[in-house]
C-alpha cells in the first residue's frame, strides 16, 4: 500500500499545492492530515478527499495536496473574476480555498439611476461593508450580502441592492490561515485630499480600503468609493455624475508603518471623501522582512548606512549630491614654491590644491635696509640717504640738505 506522510514540516516549504504521484497502483492512506491541509484533491471529479483514511487511487496517477499557502503565516491571496448574469447574487469559481476575507469590485462603470448597483463588497472577516451606486453612493451595511462557499464555489447574495448584469466583477480573496490574522483600520481624511494615510502592524500583502458612508453625486468632481490590493494590482471605483471603475490611477506605498494610498490623479482617480470614514482591511506576512528607506549626504567622512532599530533591511538608500566645498576642479596644482619678484603670481580661481605652497620669505627685508620713504612688502623703510660735496670755499646756505657732508679742499 502506497503510504503518502503530510506533515507540517513538509507544509512550510509548499506553495498552494503539490502532486502526489502513486508509486503502484494501490489505495493512498492519508497518516496525517494537518490543520495546514485544505483538502486532498483526485483527478476528474473525483470526490475530495477531506479528512485521514484509505482511498482507491487506483485509476489515478496523481493526487493533488491543497495546503493553506505555505510559509510561517499560511495566508494566500488569490483572484477570480465573474461576469454578472442574474442581478440577485454573483458566483466566483475555481476559488483555492474557503476564503477568510475579500474584496468585489466591478471593474466596468456603473451607471446611476434609482437602483442601487453595487459597485464594490468588502469583507474583514466577521462584517460586510459595501457601496451602491444609485443617485448617490450608498454604503451598505453587512445585512445586505449573504454568502455561501462549497468547494471552491464563493456565491454571494445581495439584498436591497443589486450586481449589475453584463459588469464584471473582481474578486480579491485571502484563504489559509485565521481571522486573527486580519487587521482593520478607520481614518478619515482631511478636505480635498488625494490620498490616504493608515496606520499598520507590517508590510500588507493584501489590503482592501471601502468609504463607509454615503455621498451625493452632486459633489462635481470623483470621490474615491473604494480600492483593493492583490499584492500586483489595484482595482479602484469612484462616483461623480456615475460610477467609474479606475484601475490604472492607483499608487500605494509601505514605509515606517504606514501604509499610504494615493489616487494619483484627481481627473483619473478621484478624492477620498471628506467627512466620513475609510475601513481599511489588510493582512500582513509576519514572515516577510521589514524594510526602511534612508537619504543620506556625502560628507569627507566614510559614512556606514544601516537600518533602524525595528527594521531588517534597508530597501533604499537616496544619495544627495555631492556638496559644492566637497567638488574637485579639473585643475589641480601640487605643491609649488614662489619667490617674489617684480610681478604678481597667481593661483587661478577653483584651482585644487594638492601640495603646500611656499612663498619665499627673505631676513634682510627690514626697515633698516630700506631708503625713507619706500615700502617693500608692506616694510616702509627708515634709511635716510647723505649727499656728499667738496669745494675750495665754504658752503653756502644753497648748498644741499641739512645732513649732507661737505668736504672743503
Amino acid at each position: 500500500m502506497a503510504k503518502y506522510l503530510i506533515t507540517d514540516t513538509l507544509l512550510d516549504n509548499l506553495a498552494n499545492s503539490i502532486s502526489v504521484k502513486s508509486s503502484e497502483p494501490t489505495p493512498m492512506t492519508i497518516t496525517e492530515m494537518t490543520d495546514a491541509v485544505d483538502s486532498i484533491v483526485l483527478p476528474s471529479g473525483s470526490t475530495n478527499i477531506t479528512t485521514n483514511g484509505t482511498y482507491d487511487v487506483t485509476a489515478y496517477e496523481t493526487a493533488v495536496v491543497n495546503v493553506q499557502g505555505g510559509g510561517s503565516s499560511g495566508i494566500t491571496v488569490a483572484t477570480s473574476t465573474a461576469s454578472v448574469s442574474i442581478d440577485s447574487s454573483i458566483q466566483f469559481t475555481g476559488l483555492q480555498g474557503a476564503p477568510t476575507s475579500f474584496a468585489i469590485t466591478s471593474v466596468d462603470d456603473i451607471s446611476t439611476n434609482s437602483v442601487s448597483n453595487i459597485a464594490d463588497i468588502i469583507f474583514d472577516g466577521s462584517t460586510f461593508h459595501g457601496q451602491g451606486i444609485s443617485t448617490e453612493a450608498g454604503y451598505l451595511s453587512s445585512g445586505a450580502f449573504t454568502p455561501t462557499y462549497n468547494n471552491g464555489v464563493l456565491q454571494v447574495y445581495a439584498s436591497g441592492a443589486q450586481f449589475v448584469v453584463g459588469n464584471t466583477y473582481k474578486l480579491v480573496y485571502t484563504y489559509g490561515g485565521s481571522t486573527s490574522d486580519i487587521h482593520t483600520s478607520d481614518i478619515q481624511v482631511g478636505s480635498g485630499a488625494t490620498s490616504i494615510t493608515f496606520p499598520v502592524s507590517g508590510r500588507p500583502i493584501y489590503w482592501s480600503c471601502i468609504f463607509k458612508s454615503s455621498f451625493s453625486t452632486s459633489q462635481g468632481y470623483q470621490r474615491v468609493i473604494a480600492a483593493t490590493n492583490d499584492g500586483t494590482n489595484i482595482y479602484g471605483m469612484c462616483l461623480d455624475s456615475s460610477g467609474h471603475a479606475s484601475n490604472t490611477y492607483w499608487s500605494a506605498n509601505y514605509s515606517g508603518g504606514n501604509l499610504v494610498i494615493s489616487s494619483q490623479s484627481t481627473n483619473a482617480g478621484g478624492y477620498f471623501h471628506q467627512p466620513g470614514y475609510y475601513q481599511l482591511t489588510y493582512i500582513v506576512d509576519e514572515s516577510a522582512p521589514s524594510y526602511q528607506t534612508k537619504t543620506v549626504t556625502p560628507t569627507t567622512s566614510q559614512q556606514v548606512i544601516t537600518a533602524d532599530s525595528g527594521y531588517d533591511a534597508l530597501s533604499q538608500v537616496t544619495v544627495n549630491a555631492i556638496p559644492n566645498t566637497y567638488v574637485q576642479p579639473t585643475a589641480t596644482r601640487g605643491a609649488t614654491t614662489y619667490t617674489p619678484g617684480t610681478t604678481n603670481q597667481t593661483i587661478a580661481a577653483g584651482t585644487y590644491v594638492t601640495g603646500t605652497q611656499t612663498i619665499v620669505g627673505d631676513a634682510d627685508l627690514v626697515a633698516s635696509n630700506i631708503v625713507s620713504g619706500v615700502q617693500i612688502f608692506g616694510v616702509t623703510g627708515n634709511v635716510v640717504l647723505q649727499n656728499y660735496y667738496t669745494g675750495s670755499s665754504a658752503p653756502s646756505s644753497s648748498t644741499g640738505s641739512n645732513g649732507d657732508l661737505y668736504l672743503q679742499s
